[in-house]
């Protein structure tokens, strides 16, 4: 979590946001006293997405720009596939296929 003062805030407001955006927090103060805090949506709060923002503040993986937020309602609406086929069933396929 960073803290900062007002003046500080209002000249880097886009650095803060950023990092806000990763899923940081920032503590906003007005001299000694805490006025706000800067926090991601709660919609992006879970411990596997919190997991997630680790992994990119370290670099090892890279989230797309709709990372946490609800699926479109169009993809719940997307037809079934016609065929379905268990994993492993295709992995004996595979197998005999080679022999």
């Amino acid at each position: 979590m960073k803290t900062a003062t007002v003046s500080q805030l209002k000249n880097g407001l886009s650095r803060y946001l950023s990092y806000v955006r990763l899923g940081g927090r920032v503590r906003v103060m007005d001299r000694t006293t805490l006025v706000a805090e800067l926090a991601p949506p709660a919609w992006a709060a879970s411990p596997a997405a919190d997991r997630i923002r680790e992994l990119e503040r370290l670099g090892i993986v890279r989230c797309g720009p709709n990372f946490g937020k609800p699926l479109p309602a169009w993809w719940w609406k997307r037809p079934k596939p016609k065929k379905q086929a268990l994993g492993s069933r295709i992995i004996v396929q595979e197998r005999e296929a080679r022999r």
